[in-house]
């Protein structure tokens, strides 16, 4: 391949990742050049500089050079490893910057793949969702002072810049249009850890570990609501969202986003939570093709006619919450 070509394809890949933004123009502001110097790199007629490649390679972390010398390859970001969490703001910031920059498309669509209740949904209930950053913090990113803290609910209810960093990520997922396969299986990791901060005394209040069980209830039928209603909803932000039951066929969690019709990116779940993306077509194609073949093996949950699968999967999950509780608090 020549380097007019290697040129090409990789300021195609750029394309794709910053529409509707013009090429032209997002070139000549990076790499500081004139609108028609632009165009000469964009047609192959000037090529690009060592300097202007590290400049283009810097910018756009998805964008993959070695998948276009190394087409066998599959290119993955991974920035908790380049960049590793130093706090839950860190976290929470890269979701939601990665959100503003996709929310963009007009036609973003979104299709979740998911082992445990989305994170996304977590948010609809933010005690939930501070609970499940404070077990990271401890399990995954070793966070301190987090390692020697109890869980206090009450001062992260106070946290003012916390919950109103949750509240805007959850606007930006609740008006992404998308599909979810979720399975019974959904809340088991979190009541779990929930048992082993009770157990271990990690609760600064004893009351708090009985109230996440009420707001785990809370959760599940504000869940429910958006299965009969078809939608997903944050406040006044609503996008339509069509959920399935899967029992068959396992999987990872992963995020398929399509951005447009020759646009898509993967977010697969590595180490929980953290996740690495791919623009890649080879895995995108890939990703496509499985998340259609676990929509074949699992139920369909939205609509009337469908009533009765989704009566058997809250009821499954109504259970298991029912039976954690009563193990854990008639045992103590």
């Amino acid at each position: 391949m020549n380097p007019k070509d290697i040129q090409k394809k990789l300021l195609q890949q750029i394309h794709q990742h910053i529409a509707p933004v013009n090429l032209a123009d997002e070139l000549s502001e990076l790499l500081n050049i004139t609108r028609s110097g632009a165009y000469r790199r964009i047609k192959g007629e000037t090529l690009l500089s060592l300097e202007d490649l590290t400049k283009i390679l810097t910018r756009y972390e998805a964008v993959s050079f070695e998948k276009i010398v190394k087409p066998n390859q599959v290119a993955y970001q991974f920035r908790s490893l380049t960049n590793p969490i130093k706090s839950i703001s860190d976290y929470l910031t890269i979701i939601e910057q990665d959100l503003q920059r996709l929310t963009a498309f007009p036609k973003i669509f979104m299709s979740y793949a998911a082992q445990e209740v989305p994170f996304f949904h977590y948010l609809l209930v933010p005690e939930i969702a501070v609970f499940k950053l404070y077990m990271w913090s401890l399990t995954v990113w070793h966070l301190h002072p987090m390692t020697y803290e109890s869980f206090d609910l009450e001062a992260c209810q106070k946290d003012e810049k916390l919950q109103h960093q949750i509240k805007r990520i959850a606007h930006l997922y609740a008006s992404i249009a998308g599909e979810e396969i979720w399975n019974s299986n959904m809340f088991d990791n979190t009541l779990n850890q929930i048992r082993h901060c009770y157990l271990s005394g990690r609760f600064l209040k004893e009351q708090d570990a009985r109230k996440m069980f009420f707001l785990l209830r809370g959760l599940l039928q504000k869940l429910n609501n958006m299965i009969t209603n078809g939608h997903k909803k944050y406040e006044q932000t609503v996008a339509p969202l069509f959920v399935w039951y899967n029992e068959l066929v396992q999987n990872s969690t992963f995020i398929l986003i399509r951005l447009s019709e020759k646009n898509t990116l993967v977010y697969t779940v590595f180490d929980a939570p953290n996740f690495m993306q791919s623009a890649d077509t080879t895995i995108n194609v890939y990703s496509e093709a499985f998340f259609d073949k676990m929509k074949s093996y699992a139920l369909p949950l939205n609509g009337g006619v469908n009533e009765r699968n989704c009566q058997l999967l809250f009821n499954r999950l109504s259970r298991k919450l029912d039976f954690f509780e009563g193990e854990l608090f008639n045992a103590t």
